[in-house]
């Protein structure tokens, strides 16, 4: 009986963390400056000037600013644009065929 109910405790304890995870990933994502910077590829200084050039907003909480992982993705979007379909189709622009 011991066995039985040392596991039911195990998965109470599991099913416990499984329902903090899944309000933690349903959550606005927030990172450090430091992993924005790395999410972004650039270092921390680069990443403080676009965010002190008003390029990407950031959020205050307590003493930490954070940057929302949208704001990232959207500002990824915008310094890097699709390629025209000239690119894409592996041709040059200006080059005869």
């Amino acid at each position: 009986m011991q066995d039985r109910s040392s596991l039911e405790q195990i998965i109470a304890r599991l099913d416990a963390i499984e329902a903090r995870l899944a309000t933690v990933t349903t959550e606005p994502g927030l990172l450090s400056r430091p992993d924005a910077a790395r999410w972004l590829g650039v270092s921390p200084r680069t990443l403080d000037s676009i965010i002190y050039g008003g390029q990407l907003p950031t959020r205050v909480i307590g003493q930490r600013r954070l940057v929302p992982l949208a704001a990232l993705r959207e500002y990824a979007r915008r310094d890097h644009p699709e390629p025209t379909s000239a690119l894409r189709s592996g041709r040059r622009a200006g080059v005869a065929e």
